[in-house]
């Protein structure tokens, strides 16, 4: 669920390059400030830093910057985005949503080691429900709706993806308070059922060796394969419709300060990313017939 809203690195200037680890590097950073560990500092992922770079643009907040040592290369400075209230925020929603897709992992196949994930997190977790109470309401209805929807085996793309949308929906809306608009909500529910989608092309094949829910698994009882789903015009259809809501409704949000990056994320790493996880069934470099 998570590496699938991350900018497009050729389409990117390099001043949003260097915006781009900024924010990256400083999630990593605000992590360990926030929740006194290194270990979660490995939860960082591209999906949570987009959000944080959307959150600074909507909210027009101020960017501090500064050179710090980073743990993988201690004797190398680098640029950093200084933790403020937004990060923080980020920070435990990023928690939160991690929490949320080791849940579904364990509805759908339990494990010892998600588990002992879980349990070994159980503090982490628990503050980031008290400093994000109605998030973390979001996401338990999200997951009761969700596995709903798998206990019935649904075929329907819409029934599977709109939990998790509605979800983040709610998010955007309980942190953005005053500031959120029906736009931005819009956003945040088309880019949820985009990820949500994508990623069930991706898992699809691991999907049908487990025996796990994937809503195209049961709309298509004929495709055995990766390579036999991406053939079927409807996906295209679908995630191309996807990207084109998500691009006209961002053109009616106002944001400052991010703009640049959010529009490079939006109109080419998206789909970018979308190929990539097409052209996994093709040769490298090779483009498929998708229409992203």
């Amino acid at each position: 669920m998570f590496g699938y809203i991350l900018p497009d690195k050729p389409n990117m200037y390099m001043k949003d390059y260097a915006l781009y680890k900024a924010f990256y590097c400083g999630m990593c950073k605000s992590i360990k400030q926030c929740h006194k560990s290194e270990l979660l500092r490995l939860s960082v992922n591209y999906d949570v830093t987009f959000i944080n770079v959307l959150l600074h643009g909507i909210l027009g907040q101020e960017m501090t910057f500064k050179d710090e040592a980073c743990i993988l290369n201690p004797f190398k400075k680098k640029c950093i985005l200084k933790g403020d209230e937004v990060s923080e925020t980020c920070v435990y929603l990023n928690t939160l949503l991690a929490d949320f897709k080791t849940r579904d992992d364990l509805f759908d196949r339990p494990s010892l080691g998600k588990k002992f994930l879980r349990t070994l997190f159980k503090k982490k977790i628990k503050v980031a429900r008290e400093k994000l109470p109605e998030a973390a309401a979001a996401f338990d209805t999200a997951f009761d709706r969700q596995s709903l929807v798998e206990g019935t085996y649904s075929p329907s793309f819409d029934d599977a993806a709109e939990p998790f949308a509605n979800c983040m929906q709610d998010v955007f809306k309980s942190i953005l308070k005053e500031k959120y608009s029906e736009e931005i909500g819009d956003l945040a529910f088309y880019l949820a059922k985009y990820v949500y989608l994508l990623d069930a092309v991706d898992d699809f094949e691991k999907d049908v060796k487990n025996e796990e829910y994937n809503p195209f698994k049961y709309r298509y009882k004929n495709c055995k394969t990766k390579k036999d789903l991406i053939r079927i015009p409807e996906i295209n259809e679908i995630l191309s419709g996807l990207l084109y809501c998500i691009k006209d409704v961002y053109k009616r949000i106002p944001v400052f300060g991010t703009e640049s990056l959010i529009t490079n994320t939006l109109w080419y790493g998206l789909g970018s990313r979308a190929k990539e996880v097409f052209e996994k069934e093709t040769k490298k470099c090779i483009r498929t017939h998708t229409k992203f």
